[in-house]
């Protein structure tokens, strides 16, 4: 290195040393922490003997002071030019004053110097810029993290210095007038410090000027709820005078009749209830922090029964993990679910994240705005980014989503600090999100992330995504579970005493208990409701038929102390908490507003009622939610069809109306909301825009839910014409989606519907529908006349050939004579195959698409292949290189992984198997992005015998152990079977004979219940013909080797196959010791050649 000029050290938010712009890593603790501490002490010389004392305490004086030789001689291998930043004599260190180097601290503390004395000279423009540039250069705490004695004090001089500054901001700003500005600074210094209560009052003072108050409302419920839950005491005077301004206006505006007019704020706050007898779950949460603080990721699941206490548990961590400075981020999942990755959205928007996603740069800030449209507003020169049609994007929008979450630092190598994520009801979580998760565990394993999950265990069923989840972090090893289970009788006491402020009688205590069966969330309601009082609910109004299942499940007298509850509000706060229940998650003072049609100050009142009377509580950064499920779930059952119907169509029109921008993300919650409004058509409408969008992010599973729902609806639909119509589109298109996701029986039965209803007229339809009806069948393997048929039938209905047909046309001719060479392939057919190929070859290569064009090159290989008995050709790679370099022009990485596919699989027959690894790894990572199940099953078998032919165990047994899961899972038989005689192969190598003879007799039973011939037997015969012959069981090593010498086998490298027949041929003329010969000699090739 040459003299740094360029030298910029970080100290804020973590260390951090740019050469040139280009990140020094030091890996070693205590080097770190004598280049900060030399930083930190840069004003004064330091004895070495007192720096020596201060890194190494516990050491004796003489070896402290080696171990600081030691250090400072790693520090200038470093920085060869040490002298030139660090003064050193026998005796002392000093970072020097005049170091060429740029210090974030030295900067900060200079913006802030600045702005006081331009404060004390009443310069407010220039202390305005100063704090300002001041709060810029704080990205975070000093070295988070570290807690080194003579390092706090530093760290909180420094924060103090920021939180003032941030104050300041505030104070200029708003007295220039300039309310928005100093809104911005007093939200930060909220966050920043939110135990703070004058910035509280700052908050909703400046919001008041700004006409919000239903803001101002939400900082006061935020600042009450925080002092209750972290300090036990309510607001002081001052905010709760500033409180009541905002509920009344002004002094002369009145409560409406029946709302309870300004309370007792010391009554009214809610208070959370005591965590009780969960101290073994607790500590077990505990020692999962420390073990990720140590720098593991870990993902934690508490699950029980509903209102068992999960939600309650969690975040008793949540608040224990931010009160050490850890950042955190919350997100819930909602019955009835919504678009893909809505979860990640809220844990990006949440303040614990907001550092990480402010200071993405280029493609990843632009991909992150997909889930955070948001961020094109606020850098108009970010370009959009371009739809997700391949799968290569949804690889770099996971990248872009983990960089915002993880921030920076694991990038540039820096220690990263502990985060947590909270994911609560993830029985509710869309699949995508969770594969993300997946994705985020297992490629950021050693980093301290911990991913917090409570789940109903009753929801989660055997095909639930969540179990998915599971398996796959359960063997990566990250996984842990708490599971809770009800509290016993004196934990229930205790739980009810608590909340009472006085212990339970004997009887009491028995009667909760019985009541309440020990469910957390039951006692505090019947406690909350008042024990011993009238158990009966608002006066005619019981609910109706078809109430909501959760309310149903609760126990009779647990749903009348809620329905008491909430009889006890006024009129107002009782129409908002009927519309909270029909919005059916979070929600916003806006929807609210909206929805009612109600003046603000009523909505700001009732609202309020709500959050006084513990039925609401604050969510996320600016929304409202349930205290619990279960209370919704009652303020739902309460209300009539006919008032359900109109809410829910005025939910619908609130929600279309306040997102009009984008309306994508909540197209789903529209679509349900008409639904249940009974309009059908504007439900169709929005669950197709649903659809749609999931299916731009790959989210094919949610993509079939909307279509699904869509479907459904089309019955209440007035013309039957364009019903038919509709279904034909919907229904093929579910088709598509599940041929996708290898569900072969759902495809063919979506696509048998959509031909139904598809008038004979429309003879185009109807020919594409056969057609993708004769791929379902190949796809499941049914026979070759059944496949054809549907071929036939597509071609009967396009008719012949013509010049001057459109080029519509000819595209789905050319496809049909590709499905059709294909078939031939699997079936061994070559002559059939060498026929159609010169038929259709020409007319392709003239009329069909580029893609089409390349496919036929793919094609020409496999005819090739099959007529070669899949041995060694230079022309059969040719062709399939052709095929790749043809797509590559013009199709991007998904729809190009087929052809990588076919690439690696000649790759293997010729022999060179590292590149065959090689290019089968880029496929399988493609079709695993895109959820493409069969591409996944062929890549991963293909894998295993190129890793068997390199005699590479562990490998072979890993990518069959899962080419196993995936085949079995699309329904895959010839590929269950390879990967059975792949594992049993990794068997014998492990002189485990029964497991091996076990798999492989297993693998020749699958191929043989299949009528299409499988070509690659070998895999299994050749093992069986080996241990044949240990038992010297000739004859059935003859009946194997017959298999193998079929001209629909592959046939093996000489001279085994010679070898083979030569066994059979002895055998037949009793010459036993020549076939034993042979077969000994064919075994001995086999395993030089490393079939065996």
């Amino acid at each position: 290195m040459k003299a740094y000029a360029d030298l910029s050290i970080q100290l804020l938010g973590g260390l951090c040393i740019l050469v040139g712009g280009a990140n020094v890593r030091i890996d070693q603790p205590r080097l770190q922490r004598l280049l900060v501490y030399l930083l930190l002490h840069r004003r004064h010389p330091r004895p070495r003997q007192q720096i020596a004392f201060t890194l190494w305490p516990d050491t004796n004086d003489g070896q402290a002071l080696k171990n600081l030789r030691t250090l400072l001689t790693r520090l200038r291998h470093m920085l060869p030019d040490l002298d030139q930043y660090v003064e050193t004599t026998p005796y002392a260190l000093q970072w020097r004053q005049d170091a060429p180097c740029q210090l974030d601290v030295v900067a900060f503390e200079a913006a802030c110097a600045e702005g006081m004395q331009a404060d004390r000279r009443q310069q407010a423009e220039i202390a305005s810029t100063a704090y300002a540039r001041a709060a810029q250069l704080y990205t975070g705490d000093l070295t988070p993290g570290w807690y080194d004695e003579w390092l706090v004090p530093e760290r909180e001089r420094l924060r103090q210095m920021f939180l003032d500054a941030l104050e300041r901001l505030t104070v200029l700003w708003a007295d220039q007038g300039d309310h928005r500005a100093a809104l911005g600074y007093a939200q930060q210094l909220q966050r920043a410090d939110p135990l703070h209560e004058a910035a509280y009052r700052q908050l909703m003072q400046l919001h008041l000027e700004l006409d919000d108050r239903a803001a101002a409302l939400r900082v006061y419920h935020t600042c009450a709820t925080t002092l209750r839950n972290e300090l036990g005491v309510d607001p002081a005077p001052a905010t709760q005078a500033l409180y009541l301004q905002v509920l009344t206006v002004d002094e002369e505006v009145a409560a409406p009749a029946g709302q309870v007019a300004a309370p007792s704020i010391s009554a009214t706050t809610p208070v959370a209830a005591a965590l009780v007898g969960r101290q073994a779950e607790w500590e077990a949460l505990t020692r999962a922090w420390q073990a990720t603080t140590a720098g593991r990721a870990h993902l934690v699941l508490i699950s029980g029964e509903a209102g068992i206490g999960k939600t309650r548990l969690a975040e008793e961590l949540l608040a224990w993990v931010e009160r050490q400075g850890t950042p955190v981020a919350l997100a819930r999942g909602y019955a009835g679910g919504s678009l893909a990755y809505a979860p990640v959205t809220e844990w990006l928007r949440s303040a614990g994240l907001r550092q990480n996603v402010q200071q993405l740069e280029g493609i990843w800030r632009s991909e992150t705005a997909r889930l955070l449209p948001e961020l094109l507003s606020e850098h108009p020169d970010l370009p959009a980014p371009s739809p997700m049609t391949e799968a290569w994007q949804r690889q770099r929008f996971f990248q872009a989503l983990s960089r915002a979450v993880l921030g920076a630092a694991p990038d540039k190598g820096d220690a990263m600090r502990p985060l947590l994520l909270l994911l609560d009801d993830a029985q509710w979580c869309d699949r995508e999100t969770l594969d993300w998760l997946h994705y985020l565990l297992q490629t950021n394993a050693n980093l301290p992330l911990l991913v917090l999950a409570t789940v109903r265990t009753e929801e989660v069923d055997k095909d639930h995504p969540l179990n998915s989840l599971q398996l796959a972090v359960m063997r990566d090893d990250l996984l842990h579970e708490v599971a809770l289970t009800p509290l016993n009788a004196a934990e229930t006491a205790a739980l009810a005493g608590d909340l009472l402020g006085k212990p339970l009688t004997t009887l009491q205590a028995v009667q909760l208990f019985q009541d309440t069966e020990g469910n957390p969330l039951f006692a505090v309601e019947m406690v909350r409701a008042g024990m011993g009082a009238s158990e009966t609910g608002r006066g005619g109004e019981t609910g109706s038929p078809g109430v909501e299942d959760a309310a149903l499940a609760l126990p009779p007298k647990v749903s009348a102390v809620i329905r008491r509850r909430l009889a006890l509000l006024s009129s107002g706060a009782h129409g908002l908490a009927q519309i909270a229940a029909v919005i059916g998650r979070e929600f916003t003072f806006a929807m609210l507003a909206c929805t009612s049609g109600q003046d603000e100050s009523t909505v700001v009142q009732g609202l309020d009622e709500l959050w006084r009377r513990r039925l609401v509580r604050e969510q996320g950064a600016n929304a409202y939610d349930f205290s619990h499920d279960k209370i919704r779930a009652v303020a739902y059952a309460e209300l009539s069809p006919v008032r359900r119907r109109a809410l829910h169509l005025h939910v619908a029109e609130a929600t279309a109306a306040l997102y009009a921008d984008n309306l994508d993300a909540v197209s789903a919650q529209v679509a349900a909301h008409y639904a249940l409004a009974g309009q059908s058509q504007a439900a169709i409408r929005y669950y197709r825009q649903a659809a749609a969008a999931s299916r731009s992010v790959f989210a094919h599973c949610d993509a079939c839910v909307y279509l699904e729902r869509a479907l459904d609806l089309l019955s209440t639909l007035p013309e039957p014409i364009s019903r038919r119509t509709l279904a034909a589109l919907l229904q093929e298109q579910l088709g598509d989606l599940c041929a996708i996701l290898a569900r072969h029986d759902d495809a063919r039965t979506y696509y048998f519907a959509a031909l139904a209803d598809t008038p004979d007229a429309e003879r185009f339809n109807r020919a594409r529908l056969h057609r993708k009806i004769g791929k379902i069948l190949e796809n499941e393997q049914r026979p070759h006349d059944l496949v054809a048929a549907q071929y036939r039938a597509a071609a009967d209905l396009l008719g012949a050939p013509d010049p001057l047909a459109s080029s519509t046309w000819w595209e789905e001719w050319c496809q049909l004579q590709l499905e059709q060479l294909l078939l031939l392939y699997w079936w061994g057919r070559t002559d059939d195959l060498a026929a159609l190929m010169a038929y259709a070859q020409p007319l392709i290569e003239q009329h069909g698409t580029p893609l089409q064009c390349a496919s036929l090159f793919n094609n020409l290989a496999r005819q090739l292949t099959l007529h070669n008995r899949f041995t060694p050709s230079d022309t059969v790679l040719t062709y399939a290189r052709a095929a790749l370099e043809r797509a590559s022009q013009v199709a991007g990485p998904e729809s190009c992984a087929a052809y990588q596919f076919a690439v690696g699989f000649n790759l293997l027959w010729n022999g060179a198997l590292a590149e065959a690894v090689d290019v089968l790894d880029v496929a399988l990572d493609t079709a695993v992005a895109t959820d493409d199940l069969m591409l996944q099953a062929r890549c991963l078998t293909y894998l295993g015998i190129t890793h068997r032919l390199r005699q590479d165990t562990a490998t072979t047994t890993a990518c069959a152990r899962r080419g196993l899961a995936v085949a079995e899972k699309a329904n895959m038989q010839e590929y269950v079977g390879a990967n059975c005689a792949n594992l049993a192969w990794a068997a014998l190598k492990a002189d485990d004979l029964s497991e091996a003879e076990r798999l492989l007799q297993r693998a020749v039973t699958t191929w043989r219940q299949h009528a299409r011939p499988y070509p690659f037997y070998w895999q299994a015969l050749l093992p069986l013909i080996s241990l044949a012959m240990t038992r010297d069981a000739l004859g059935e090593a003859v009946a194997y080797a017959q298999t193998l010498v079929d001209s629909h086998q592959q046939k093996l490298a000489d001279p085994i196959e010679p070898l083979l027949l030569n066994a059979i041929a002895t055998w037949q003329t009793q010459d036993v010791a020549g076939a034993r010969q042979s077969f000994t000699d064919a075994v001995g090739h086999a395993v030089a050649f490393g079939y065996l």
